[in-house]
């Protein structure tokens, strides 16, 4: 009975369990199979979205900048869609986004445009060659971060 009446006194017993503890913890820790603490299954689509992601080979980053971008379109992985934009400077990356109630990633890239690009927001009769800027987003809720939209945009030259 002393020793209960002695321990929440003592700084050194509480300091003592509480190591003890801690080592006792790590050790359970260390000894659990990887990913056995997980509290919810990955997403369901994930190894889908993996398996739709082709080769490095298999994209074509070569050719024309016109080209590339017209490779682009809404449901591209986003490992996809940075392949093939992987030819230009790096991107301007914008903090992640979750305004609309889930996240999204946004990145700006500065380009260069001699020829007008189909599927993208500027008609051709309204194209003129020059610098733009390139805005793609990704869809961060989704396993493999389709492209959800892109846009291209006049540059402001100061």
């Amino acid at each position: 009975m002393s020793a209960f009446r002695v321990a929440p006194s003592s700084p050194f017993f509480i300091l003592g369990a509480a190591v003890v503890a801690f080592v006792a913890w790590l050790t359970y820790d260390a000894t659990q199979a990887p990913g056995s603490h997980m509290t919810h299954p990955p997403a369901s689509n994930a190894s889908r979205v993996l398996r739709d992601i082709p080769a490095a080979s298999q994209i074509a980053t070569a050719g024309p900048l016109e080209v590339q971008l017209t490779a682009l379109h809404p449901g591209v992985a986003r490992l996809v869609a940075e392949q093939q934009l992987s030819t230009l400077p790096g991107p301007e990356v914008d903090p992640v986004d979750v305004s609309s109630g889930h996240p999204v990633f946004r990145e700006r890239y500065s380009i260069r445009l001699d020829q007008p690009v189909t599927l993208l927001s500027i008609p051709e009769e309204e194209f003129t060659p020059g610098p733009y800027v390139l805005t793609v987003e990704f869809d961060g809720a989704v396993a493999g971060h389709p492209l959800t939209r892109i846009s291209l945009d006049p540059a402001i030259v100061p």
